[in-house]
Formats: C-alpha cells, structure tokens, sequence
C-alpha cells in the first residue's frame, strides 16, 4: 500500500468519524450463525391444509428441494417476507449446482414462500412495507398481489 493511499483511507476515516450523529462504528449485528442456528430451531413444516391447492404444490416443491441442502426450517423460520428478500435467498440457492433447483422450481418456492409470508407473517410484511419508499412499496405490494390473485383464483 502506498502512503498516499494509506493517507487517503486514514482522512477518509477519520472524515466519518466527525460526522455528527454518526458512531466511528456501526453497532454489530446479530452473527450470521446465530440467526441460522435461531431460524434452524424453529417449526420444520408449515400447515398448509387450508392454503390453496397451488400454493400446496409448491409448498411440496420448496420442502422437497430446500431440504436437500438445509432444514426446511430454515427458510420457514427466516426473516425474510418480501418478495426481493425471497428472490434473493432463492436464487442464491438455486445458483449452488447441488441444489436441484432449476428455473421452474425456483419460481414455485419463491412464490410459496412470497404468499406463505403474505398469510403466515402478515404483521412482518406490514412491518418491512412501511419502511420502504413509496415506489419499492407499491413495486412488493403488486408483487404480493399478483401472486395471491394466482394462487387464489377459483
């Protein structure tokens, strides 16, 4: 590393430091382990029995495929609710060769996992809703409808 680099990265610390209202350091968050092992010591299934005959089947495709590579709890448990945080985690998942997840599974997990927050974690998605802007908002908003509508058509 050159000095003035070195420099540059001290004044810039040093500039965030002063900032008002601004800690030197963020407060830590919860290890990423301890989050897992929290979300992995929760309930493994999901009583979908009064869920709609769609959302059953791909409640079947994310048990099966999910647990292949961790507990299903995992997934069932998680803090995700949004329809961006579960396109996410699945596409991570379905990334990683030994997954099994191709294209079509990982659409029917995402959009269980989508509408089974939408059922089971509603005061969670109230919660993540309001804190995004008003365009992200109506963007999950429309995401969450359009896969209920789906899901509960007759």
């Amino acid at each position: 590393m050159t000095t003035r680099t070195c420099c540059g990265t001290a004044l810039l610390l040093s500039m965030l430091a002063a900032l008002p209202g601004r800690a030197a350091t963020p407060a830590p968050a919860e290890d990423a382990d301890a989050r897992i092992a929290r979300w992995d010591k929760g309930p493994a299934t999901i009583d979908v029995t009064n869920y709609p005959a769609v959302a059953r089947e791909s409640y079947n495709v994310f048990a099966a495929r999910c647990a292949r590579c961790h507990p299903a709890s995992r997934a069932i448990n998680a803090d995700y609710v949004l329809p961006e945080q579960w396109s996410s985690c699945v596409g991570r998942m379905a990334d990683k060769w030994f997954s099994g997840i191709n294209k079509a599974a990982s659409r029917n997990i995402r959009e269980f996992l989508v509408y089974d927050s939408s059922v089971r974690k509603k005061p969670q998605v109230d919660a993540a809703l309001a804190k995004l802007s008003a365009e992200a908002r109506k963007t999950a908003e429309a995401a969450i409808a359009e896969i209920r509508l789906r899901f509960e058509k007759p």
